[in-house]
């Protein structure tokens, strides 16, 4: 968390540093001191209102927490552990929305859809007969998000967001006894919420770049229910799907 927190200010500050280059760059040394105000250069003919669609691209990390429950039909006898794996991927995706401005106030909403490799087989014990193996994953997810920010200057802003999501996910087993081996996985659709902040200067009349760090929690999913006459046994889980994406973009204005 405290990387993901640190890639991100570094990003932002450095956003906000070439917006304020691309500022400087417009002011004529030989223009007085008291119109060098970028509003009286013409720079405050750029606008944020309006529609843009864009792609984008980054990195999610998380830990997914399992609960798993056992029960044996021979005996009646049950048992229950948790388990607690690092999964982490690159995501990409696109993104579409739309701005309204009010003096230095930029409100608006963002609807996007994301897809990677965020997932992770493990074993859960692996001995030399007996092996339970378990992998999860995000296979997809997006969100839509109300956008809430302030002009720093007239090409950048600083931006709060946050609103629902909503993806699938993934999880499969594979258990064996040395005789026996079974295989079985299971997709569920799930909501949850999504909270975080970002930055984005202008390039050009139509074209930003944005930085933007995500918390998505996709709530608690049960995703396992594993019988088998094999074994004897069965299982039933749960999992919790929560991260952190840290991703940058390009949007074109309309």
């Amino acid at each position: 968390m405290k990387t993901f927190t640190l890639a991100f200010l570094a990003s932002l500050f450095a956003s906000t540093a070439i917006a304020q280059e691309l500022t400087n760059d417009n002011i004529d040394p030989a223009i007085p001191a008291y119109a060098s105000n970028p509003h009286t250069l013409g720079l405050d003919t750029f606008s944020w209102q309006g529609a843009y669609i864009g792609v984008n691209g980054g990195y999610a990390t998380g830990k997914f927490r399992d609960q798993i429950d056992a029960s044996d039909a021979n005996t009646g006898e049950t048992a229950g552990f948790s388990d607690t794996v690092s999964r982490s991927g690159f995501l990409g995706g696109v993104q579409a929305g739309y701005n309204w401005q009010h003096e230095r106030n930029v409100y608006g909403f963002e609807l996007d859809l994301q897809g990677g490799s965020m997932k992770k087989e493990k074993a859960v014990f692996d001995d030399s007969i007996n092996s339970f193996k378990q992998k999860n994953s995000v296979d997809w997810y997006s969100s839509a998000r109300s956008r809430l920010g302030y002009a720093v200057s007239p090409t950048a802003i600083l931006y709060a967001t946050g609103g629902l999501a909503y993806g699938k996910v993934s999880t499969g087993v594979t258990a064996s006894d040395g005789t026996n081996t079974e295989s079985a996985s299971w997709k569920k659709n799930t909501f949850g919420y999504t909270v975080g902040g970002g930055t984005e200067i202008a390039m050009t009349d139509n074209l930003t770049f944005k930085t933007e760090y995500l918390y998505t929690d996709l709530g608690n999913a049960k995703t396992l229910n594993f019988a088998n006459d094999n074994f004897g046994t069965s299982l039933r889980g749960e999992t919790r799907f929560d991260f952190h994406t840290i991703r940058a973009g390009i949007n074109v204005k309309f």
